[in-house]
């Protein structure tokens, strides 16, 4: 009987919740209060928010929520876990979440975000990889260069930059979302270091540095003072009732040795050895007065400081001796009195400056003294006395906590809180376990603590060592600090802090429970007095059993009514298919399968067959029958506890055929699944879904007709877009030959506007049609119009006219809507434009010239002028050879000056002109590189400037390359002359190379050269290969140049498929990066070095060939002047003439001009290669020409030359390509000569 009673009970109650949660039936109930749901950014940080497979999460910040959930009716949803710091952030601004922990205030979140009590502190962390041993910690010319991997939006990062200039050292940032990719991209080399929060937990990392402390807080949109209220409370309840709980948490997650290298080294251990003796031990010196840190008790230094070096001697194993000093005075002016102590245990220092400067060693920090608030438990929070020990000295924790408030002097700490106690002064503010000795050992339980909230105010104890004793004890004694357990100190001190029953005496129990006599007494007349009733409720036993059996019957009547809308309720078991009907409506399709077929129904299946077969149609069986079995519905509520389906029946005698039937699981354990399970009319919803649905049709036929219309009408438009002016957002309209429709295209206006500017308008349109497209200022140039336009032309030609039309406005008249429409123009109006703008470009081009002849004229008379100065002086001081000597190398600089400008204006001509030619040939790529160093090695060194080669960056495998190694050259040089040029004295260019091989013999070769000159802005990086360009007006006449070389250099770069760009930071210096594709050549051949030092030229008959009588003075004094006979011919026909009446072997050498008259330098070389004499092919021909284009010295290879030499003639070029043509005497090969 008593199992009916339960079960009836259950099923009332199981379904009264099932009606009170169907939306048709509202009833007027008290509701259960229902715990806030707070929805929690939960950021994966190892050590700070961590989440295992199962979904168990640990963590200092989730450690800090659960604290703060027992003081706050909380339900936490935590979100987030994939997301980045950054996304983080964005989410709480955005709403998505409600508060988001670990955040340090910047000035740009506090505009943004509320901000919490604290809840802890972190330090900026930099980290490197361990086996990482080229970067040492706190040598910062190690840091120099280094990649720094950061997290986007952290306030850390500033932190890291201020650190970085104040160190002198400079860094690359690398950015990342998340703190795991970071890691990952850490131990995979692709950066040097980490910057992070000392919050973070690294592994297989090194921390090299740490500074910039600083607290962290819960953060919560701004305004959401509602939250931040209930955060701020339970916070101040978690610091009133956890005790140390922050330092705990931090504990837990962070204070672990099991990375480092604890382990006793050899050295350490004759250290050990040296202080081991019992006869000799070390005097240790702390305070006597500060119970319960220190002090002394029956002849014994006691506390928490003594007890932790004694297990840290212990393990150590050196021997000590404690000081026993009879007063705090005794203690502070022990070492003056010529007394000495070894160590001391109780060292506060704020930094290594002090004990430096003292010559003291000290050990790592092993105690952090915090401070606590000592008050009543009936304190209101205002302080107005405070008892303290202080004499008034500025800057105490007093003056912080109570600035205003009186202070009442006492001789010690245990005095002032006894004030208190007394109700003679509201605080008394003193070291953490202080206050938390005297409140657990008082017996009244008048007096509570709390620790402050200000990191600092608390400090920590070091050991000092004394002069004389060996400071490496400091790294022994830092070494145990590191291998005793985390919860050493609070072990030690829960046996000083901590309540000790044997002190209680009878008095102090009746004190603490006044009731305990009296609750004892009657517990022995409750055990009397239920004794005596048990048999009185025996009595009474029918009596209950009536009463039982009259509320089932209310229940069952609350039921019928509660189940009014319910055809049918059923309790059935799922396993075996049992079943109870609960109710049958009268005359209902149920009743008539009650009636018909109940007795004969072995399970719930077979009745829910029965009821399909007879009462639902054919074509819905199947699906009924498949989701009310007894095994679908098992299967189904295994994941939740309540499934519903609706169905349409044969019309019973009400008429109803739409039904819905709820399932919800009531109990289940490992062999019985209960299930109640109801059946009720849906046709009246089923009805308002029809009408709804008609409703929205209707809506739908008509928006249909008026988008057709409005496509009919904007066929005519290539683009249609609404906008947003107030929220700056944009929505694409279609228009296609059916509808007129959004295509979800959508976002902010002011950008779509502008992207589709640069990718789709003619560049030269660009800066004139954004104002135009600026979003911000239409509504103003809308005031008094209905539409603003304009036209441009697009990248493939067409002209298009853009129109913003107003489509709505505010009350005042303010535009707040505008449609965007585009359509192509007629193609007169595209002519007219395209001739408009023809004489625009003329005149910018007529512009550009005129600036180019009048810097061309400024850099051309300057030189000029120069050397017209040197002459005269040189008339004047005709005597002075030192001053000659002097005017003769200024002439040859500026001369010089002049022929690289003279080549560069006509480099820059034949680029303009599209005449440069792309010809390819086969080269040392790599032999080519080592020549154009060694040239500006000298150079460098001219300047007191170091140029080096990182051999150990450098990677070329195949060095025989096809391609153009004129331009090569001529990129390289240039890159060279400006790296050299902005380098100042005892600075170093650093270059390196790589060869990177791609496919189809095709490879890439690429140059750094990095150097530390005066470096270029941003803002100029974008201009500095434009023609005369210069950052400062000053360069031009600071340094020399044409102002031409970059822009050939990068001309060329273009024009040989490669690029060039520069890294550069102003007052650091530069990196350039050349990029150069070629094909790789066959590789058996190899550039021969061949010694030609020990080549003789004396005594060779030579023949030199020119058509300027000056250029054959020129070349035959040099070459006389070096010991060779020198026979001269004015064209290319009187050289042929001469050298074939000569004997063979008569001339050693020819030098030959290229343009001549009568007969050429090149076809007068064919004629003589062409003669059937033995030294026609051997005779080294080399090339004498101002014109020095790689057409010129292609030409001169396909014509027989040896070599080409630019005018005007320099004698080491001259002697040098002479000596090894004949040292070679090979293959004919045209080499650069720069």
């Amino acid at each position: 009987m008593l199992d009916n009673i339960k079960k009836y009970i259950a099923v009332f109650m199981t379904l009264l919740c099932v009606i009170t949660m169907c939306p048709q039936i509202v009833y007027a109930a008290d509701e259960v209060p229902q715990r806030e749901t707070v929805r929690v950014g939960f950021f994966e940080m190892n050590g700070y928010h961590m989440q295992d497979e199962d979904g168990n999460r640990s963590g200092y910040g989730y450690d800090t929520l659960r604290l703060m959930a027992r003081y706050w009716n909380v339900d936490y949803e935590y979100i987030g876990y994939d997301k980045s710091w950054s996304e983080m952030q964005k989410m709480l601004e955005d709403g998505e979440v409600d508060l988001v922990t670990s955040a340090r205030k910047t000035p740009e979140r506090e505009e943004i975000f509320d901000y919490s009590r604290p809840i802890g502190s972190n330090e900026c962390m930099v980290t490197i990889r361990k086996n990482n041993h080229a970067i040492i910690a706190q040598d910062y010319s190690t840091y120099n260069g280094m990649r720094v991997g950061m997290l986007n939006g952290n306030a850390i990062n500033k932190d890291f930059e201020v650190f970085s200039k104040e160190k002198g050292f400079t860094y690359t940032p690398v950015y990342f979302d998340k703190v795991s990719d970071m890691e990952s991209a850490l131990q995979s080399d692709s950066v040097d270091a980490l910057v992070s929060s000392s919050l973070r937990v690294a592994k297989n990392e090194t921390a090299i540095e740490k500074f910039s402390n600083s607290s962290i807080y819960i953060i919560v949109k701004k305004g959401n003072k509602e939250l931040l209220n209930k955060i701020n409370y339970a916070l101040d309840q978690v610091s009133d009732a956890e005790g140390d709980w922050e330092n705990d948490l931090y504990n837990r997650y962070y204070s672990s040795a099991d990375e480092r290298n604890l382990e006793f080294t050899y050295a350490d251990r004759a250290i050990i050895a040296q202080y081991s003796s019992a006869d000799n031990p070390l005097m240790i010196l702390c305070d006597p007065t500060r119970k319960p840190y220190s002090y002394i008790e029956d002849g014994e230094m006691k506390g928490i400081l003594p007890d932790y070096f004694r297990k840290l001697a212990d393990y150590c194993g050196i021997s000590y001796q404690f000081i026993l000093c009879d007063s705090r005075e005794e203690y502070v002016s022990y070492g003056t009195k010529g007394k000495q102590a070894d160590l001391a245990i109780d060292a506060r220092f704020p930094d290594d400056n002090l004990p430096e400067s003292k010559d003291y060693g000290v050990t790592a920090p092993y105690i952090t003294i915090k401070s606590a608030k000592v008050y009543r438990k009936d304190f209101n929070g205002e302080i107005k006395t405070v008892a303290t020990v202080d004499r008034g000295d500025s800057g105490s924790i007093e003056d912080v906590y109570a600035p205003d408030a009186k202070k009442i002097i006492y001789p010690s700490r245990e005095d002032a809180m006894e004030a208190v106690k007394a109700g003679d002064a509201d605080v008394a503010f003193v070291y953490y376990y202080t206050a938390q000795e005297f409140v657990n050992n008082d017996s009244s339980g008048s007096v509570r603590y709390s620790l402050v909230d200000q990191p600092s105010l608390s400090f920590q104890y070091r050991i000092a060592l004394a002069p004389r004793i060996n400071h490496a004890l400091a790294g022994v004694l830092t070494k145990g600090i590191y291998a005793l357990p985390d919860r050493t100190i609070a072990d030690i001190a829960s046996g000083y802090t901590a309540y000790k029953a044997s002190d209680m005496t009878l008095k102090m129990l009746v004190q603490l429970h006044p009731r305990a006599l009296l609750i004892l007494t009657g517990i022995m007349l409750l055990l009397v007095i239920i004794v005596g009733v048990q048999w009185l409720k025996l009595r009474g036993k029918n009596n209950e059993l009536k009463v039982s059996f009259d509320k089932i019957n209310r229940d069952k009547h609350v039921l019928d009514k509660l189940c009014t809308d319910y055809t049918a309720v059923y309790h059935v078991e799922l396993n075996s298919g049992e079943f109870e009907t609960l109710k049958i409506m009268r005359s209902s399709n149920a009743d008539e399968v009650m009636r018909k077929a109940e007795k004969g129904m072995k399970d719930f299946d077979e009745y829910s067959q029965y009821y399909a077969q007879h009462y639902l149609a054919e074509e819905d069986r199947t699906e009924f029958m498949k989701w009310i079995s007894c095994a679908n519905l098992k299967a189904e509520l295994h994941h939740t506890d309540r499934v519903a389906y609706n169905y349409k029946s044969v019309p019973g005698t009400y008429g109803k055929q739409f039904f819905s039937v709820q399932v919800i699981n009531i109990y289940e354990d490992a062999q019985k699944m209960y299930v109640l399970m109801g059946f009720r009319y849906i046709d009246e919803i089923i009805e308002k879904e029809k009408e709804i649905q008609k409703r929205l049709q209707d809506a739908l036929d008509e928006l249909q007709l008026n988008n057709e219309i409005i496509s009919a009408i904007s066929k005519n438009y290539c683009y249609i877009a609404r906008i947003d002016l107030q929220k700056d957002f944009f929505e694409e309209i279609s228009n296609d030959e059916e509808m007129h429709r959004l295509t979800g295209n959508s976002g902010c206006a002011s950008e779509m506007l502008r992207k589709d500017c640069e990718m789709q308008v003619a560049p030269e349109y660009r800066a004139y049609l954004y104002p135009l497209l600026d979003t911000s200022t239409l509504k103003e140039r809308l005031q008094n119009e209905e539409y603003v336009s304009t036209e441009y032309r697009m990248c493939d030609g067409s002209w298009h006219r853009l129109r913003f039309i107003v489509k709505k406005r505010d009350e005042a008249g303010n535009v707040t809507h505008v449609l965007c429409t585009v359509r192509e123009i007629s193609d007169s109006k595209r002519r007219e434009e395209d001739l408009l703008f023809a004489a625009d470009a003329a005149k910018r081009e007529s512009e550009m010239k005129t600036r180019f002849l009048a810097t061309m004229s400024h850099d051309i008379r300057t030189p000029l002028n120069g050397i017209i100065g040197l002459v005269n002086l040189a008339e004047q001081h005709a005597e002075d050879t030192k001053m000659l000597k002097e005017i003769r190398d200024k002439m040859m600089k500026s001369l010089k000056y002049l022929v690289s400008l003279v080549n560069d204006v006509l480099d820059m001509n034949k680029i303009q002109s599209g005449d440069f030619k792309s010809k390819e040939i086969i080269f040392d790529g790599a032999d080519m590189m080592r020549k154009i160093l060694r040239i500006y090695d000298q150079k460098a060194v001219e300047k007191g400037i170091r140029l080096e080669v990182d051999w150990e960056k450098c990677s070329v495998r195949y060095p025989i390359l096809l391609g153009n190694p004129v331009y090569f050259g001529r990129i390289l040089a240039s890159i060279m002359d400006n790296a050299i040029k902005f380098s100042s004295v005892d600075s170093t260019i650093t270059v390196w190379g790589r060869e990177d091989i791609l496919e189809n013999d095709q490879a890439v070769l690429t140059i750094w050269c990095k150097d530390q000159g005066i470096g270029m802005s941003e803002e100029f990086i974008e201009h500095a290969f434009d023609m005369f360009a210069q950052e400062k007006e000053s360069s031009r006449s600071q340094y020399e140049g044409t102002g031409l070389g970059l822009t050939i250099a990068k001309a060329l770069a273009d024009k040989m498929g490669g690029t060039i760009e520069f890294q550069s930071k102003q007052g650091v210096g530069t990196t350039a990066i050349i990029k150069i594709p070629f094909k790789l050549g066959p590789q058996d051949i190899s550039s021969k070095t061949t010694n030609y030092d020990n080549v003789s030229v004396e005594g060779m008959q030579v023949l030199v060939v020119d058509d300027n009588e000056l250029n054959v003075e020129i070349a035959k004094c040099m070459l006389e002047n070096n010991g060779m006979k020198v026979t001269c011919a004015a064209d290319g026909q009187e050289a042929v003439e001469l050298f074939e009446k000569s004997e063979p072997g008569y001339y050693g050498a020819i030098f030959m001009d290229v343009m001549m008259p009568r007969m050429d330098g090149l076809e007068a070389t064919k004629t003589i290669r062409n003669m059937k004499r033995s030294d026609a092919w051997s005779i080294p021909i080399i090339a004498v020409s101002a014109n020095a284009f790689i057409e010129d010295i292609l030409n001169s290879k396909q014509a027989g030359m040896n070599a080409h030499l630019a005018k005007p003639l320099d004698v080491n070029k001259l002697l040098e390509a002479l000596k090894k043509c004949l040292a070679e005497n090979s293959e004919l090969k045209i080499r650069e000569d720069l």
